[in-house]
């Protein structure tokens, strides 16, 4: 018997360590895992950052440029979720019009980052926003409710951030299938790069 039992797993195939990595369930023990040791942080990397998504939130948008501009883990994601919507703790956290036209400015930015991600295989567009326990909200003109986008017809637009511009997807509710597609075309320029 080995002196030091906890070492025989790190001489487990490459292969098997990944399957063990891919059944962790809570994303706070993969990173867990990368600090842990260097022979876990690649696989554990390679979960943990597979699906990345971004929203027009102050710390989501850190994260995402923290993601963007590392050179190693910028390579990693496969796909990512563009959620047009902030984080539903952060709606009405704006003090004026002003703070919240910088956020719509900075969301712009990191969305242009799309092709720094050259392993990606899709993307694509929610206009709900990141709730808590995964439920769902929408934010109506008469206020935030929890659902799941679209069950609401009549109740108002969609808010988006996004003003419509030339070359840039809208990301308004009636135009989300358009989306769609101009990221796709947006895709297949980046793997036309690979």
């Amino acid at each position: 018997m080995s002196s030091r039992p906890d070492s025989d797993f790190l001489t487990l195939p490459p292969e098997l360590i990944e399957n063990i990595t891919r059944q962790v369930a809570h994303k706070r023990d993969l990173a867990g895992m990368r600090t842990t040791c260097k022979t876990l942080n690649k696989p554990a990397a390679n979960e943990l950052f597979k699906f990345v998504y971004i929203s027009p939130s102050e710390k989501d948008l850190g994260t995402w440029n923290s993601i963007s501009e590392h050179d190693v883990i910028r390579r990693i994601p496969r796909h990512v979720v563009i959620y047009t919507q902030s984080d539903v703790e952060d709606h009405g956290a704006f003090s004026n019009d002003r703070e919240r036209d910088e956020i719509g400015k900075d969301f712009k930015s990191a969305l242009a980052a799309l092709s720094r991600y050259p392993n990606l295989d899709s993307v694509s567009i929610k206009a709900d926003h990141i709730g808590t326990s995964h439920t769902a909200y929408v934010v109506f003109d008469n206020g935030i409710l929890p659902t799941h986008w679209p069950e609401a017809e009549d109740d108002g637009e969609l808010y988006t951030w996004l003003e419509d511009e030339d070359g840039f997807p809208n990301l308004h509710e009636t135009c989300l299938e358009e989306d769609q597609k101009s990221l796709d075309r947006l895709m297949e320029k980046i793997r036309s790069r690979r």
